[in-house]
């Protein structure tokens, strides 16, 4: 979570500074959903871990579990969202450009 914030502070400086409608910031959006989606791989791991140290405390019954992670992947998913919209937009703002 902490890099995804990392990486959404740095996409906002940039989109601030500078123009919104760059492949940089798409790219850097596209990153932070990648980022996002590897956090629910590791709230799955996580799991997993959790399952195989109650197994060494007490073989007979587990009190561990899986939890769904259901906000990674949404929060991934709105990231790309995000990003193709503002792809869409540079690609637009380019045409224009030839145009006039």
């Amino acid at each position: 979570m902490l890099a995804a914030l990392a990486l959404l502070a740095l996409v906002l400086y940039r989109a601030r500074r500078s123009d919104p409608f760059t492949p940089r910031t798409v790219a850097g959006l596209r990153l932070i959903g990648a980022v996002l989606l590897a956090g629910m791989i590791g709230a799955l791991l996580e799991g997993a871990a959790e399952l195989v140290l109650d197994r060494t405390v007490d073989s007979a019954r587990t009190a561990g579990g899986f939890e769904v992670a259901i906000g990674w992947p949404l929060a991934g998913l709105g990231c790309f969202v995000v990003a193709e919209i503002l792809a869409r937009g540079t690609r637009m703002r380019d045409d224009l450009a030839t145009v006039i």
